[in-house]
C-alpha cells in the first residue's frame, strides 16, 4: 500500500525518519514494508519517499512508524501547486493530495491509491 505523511521534518536529508501522527483515510493500515511520501508540514511539501521499517499502533488512532529514506525530491510539490486542487471536486492525483493533506492542515499519516503514488513518482 501507500501512504503520505504530513509532519515536521526537522532534516530532510536524514536516512531515517520517526513519525508519530494521528492517522486518517487508511493510515491506521501502515506496516514494514509500505510506501511512503512524507511531506514537509512547515509548506516546504514533498521532501523524501521512504519505506516503512517499523511500524506500532498508538492511542487515539495515531501510528508510530519509522522511515528509511529511500530518495528525496528533486521537483516541488506543496501547498502553492496543490492550491487549485484544494477546493476542486475533480477526480485524480492532485485533487487527492489536496484533500488527504489540506482538509484540514493537520499533521497525519494517510492513505493515497496506487495511481497518486505514481504521479508522485515522477518528483523523484
Amino acid at each position: 500500500m501507500y501512504f503520505v505523511v504530513k509532519a515536521a521534518l526537522p532534516d530532510p536529508t536524514a536516512e531515517k525518519f520517526s513519525f508519530d501522527e494521528k492517522t486518517v483515510h487508511g493510515g491506521g493500515k501502515i506496516q514494514k514494508g509500505d510506501e511512503v511520501y512524507v511531506f514537509a508540514s512547515d509548506h516546504k511539501g514533498l521532501c523524501v519517499k521512504g519505506a516503512v521499517i517499523a511500524a506500532k499502533a498508538g492511542e487515539d488512532s495515531r501510528m508510530a512508524i519509522e522511515v528509511k529514506r529511500t530518495a528525496k525530491a528533486r521537483f516541488p510539490l506543496g501547498r502553492e501547486e496543490l492550491k487549485a486542487h484544494h477546493e476542486s471536486e475533480e477526480e485524480g492525483a492532485e485533487a487527492e493530495l489536496a484533500q488527504r493533506l489540506y482538509h484540514p492542515a493537520t499533521n497525519k499519516i494517510s492513505g493515497i491509491s496506487e495511481l497518486t503514488a505514481a504521479f508522485l513518482d515522477g518528483f523523484f
